[in-house]
């Protein structure tokens, strides 16, 4: 057998070894999202809610902060904007939830 005919499965292993570490995961957890639009698909009771919000799957859990209102207003209708981690899976861990009125949408230089 060639010594080059061995470089694919060389990299592939060194690709899966890489990957597979917990160091990356930890990396994705560090990276901060926020979303914003309207909550859907609202499910859980508080203080476990599970929605989502401007296309992403959002997890809110007892250490979310609200502003602006409660885990008891989030439902599926409201505006509101979520900041977060971002978890392994593609979803968000919600830090904050903050609930965003009619008034953000307008323009006050009138």
């Amino acid at each position: 057998m060639r010594k080059d005919s061995l470089l694919p499965i060389v990299v592939f292993v060194v690709l899966v070894a890489s990957f597979g570490s917990p160091s990356v995961a930890l990396r994705c957890q560090d990276l901060e999202a926020e979303h914003e639009g309207v909550a859907r698909n609202v499910s859980g009771s508080c203080p476990r809610l599970t929605l989502n919000v401007g296309g992403a799957l959002v997890a809110i859990d007892d250490g979310t902060e609200f502003e602006g209102g409660s885990c008891e207003d989030v439902r599926d209708g409201v505006r509101i904007e979520v900041e977060g981690e971002l978890q392994p899976g593609g979803g968000v861990r919600a830090g904050e939830v903050e609930f965003e009125s009619d008034d953000d949408d307008e323009d006050d230089t009138a």
